[in-house]
């Protein structure tokens, strides 16, 4: 979807915007945390697992 890692927790939804300049961008509202809290359980539930022979392809990239 993109590269802007986000954590929702409570009211709250954080985003880091890698830049430069690096920022951290937090949003307390209820409606925008329970809205995104909604999006990820159902992208969650869609998802599937990764098959063996793509994890390990990609397992030894990282590590190597």
């Amino acid at each position: 979807f993109g590269r802007i890692p986000y954590a929702i927790y409570g009211n709250n939804v954080g985003m880091i915007l890698w830049g430069p300049p690096m920022k951290l961008i937090i949003m307390r509202n209820k409606a925008i945390a329970e809205t995104m809290r909604i999006q990820f359980e159902v992208l969650w539930n869609m998802a599937k697992p990764i098959p063996d022979d793509i994890y390990e392809q990609h397992r030894f990239k990282e590590a190597g």
